[in-house]
């Protein structure tokens, strides 16, 4: 997955700093159409990005799996057919410019390139919402991979000149247990001051 290299073609075109911003939010949002979590109670333990500023906490039998592109925590395999594909994923993006509006303001143009760019999702509902003490937009959507039905679920919160989008999507037969993981997981989230 070449995520900078896709975030850097979006960055090009655009002439306004606000539309520059829904774009590159917006196209994070097919990452996580093949991602969830789950929970059975859960005990965390804590995370710690250096190089991307932020601390999360996350369920501690789940792996960590860090790139430049960002970070993925894994659900523990139930059995050794299962594939570790649920998981939470962050990423952190550095805008070319100061995001100085509140996040509420780029509502319209982030949700108007997901529909553009992703057709086949179906928007349930945008929230704002605080992820701990972060203002943070909350954008829900449907959509069907592989003949199953998912609900993916994606945070974004701004930074100064920093995005990190925070997401989960899960199977729709199963989501109440994957939220609330994923509420779990962000209720600790907090942006670490670089020094």
């Amino acid at each position: 997955m070449k995520f900078l290299s896709l975030i850097a073609l979006f960055m090009k075109g655009f002439e306004k700093m606000h539309h520059r911003l829904s774009i590159l939010l917006s196209s994070l949002i097919i990452v996580f159409l093949l991602f969830g979590c789950e929970s059975n109670g859960l005990t965390f333990k804590n995370y710690v990005d250096t190089k991307n500023n932020f601390s999360i906490n996350y369920p501690n039998n789940w792996s960590v799996k860090s790139d430049d592109n960002g970070v993925q925590f894994l659900s523990a395999r139930e059995n050794m057919q299962d594939l570790p594909l649920e998981n939470i994923y962050i990423q952190k993006v550095e805008l070319p410019f100061e995001a100085n509006k509140p996040i509420e303001e780029y509502k319209e143009e982030i949700v108007k390139s997901m529909v553009e760019k992703s057709p086949n999702l179906q928007i349930e509902s945008t929230n704002s919402r605080k992820v701990n003490i972060y203002p943070a937009l909350e954008v829900v959507v449907k959509g069907n991979v592989n003949g199953h039905d998912y609900k993916v679920n994606t945070i974004y919160i701004l930074n100064k000149k920093s995005a990190y989008v925070l997401g989960v999507s899960v199977p729709m037969s199963n989501e109440k247990q994957y939220w609330d993981v994923f509420n779990q997981m962000l209720t600790s989230f907090t942006i670490v001051d670089s020094k």
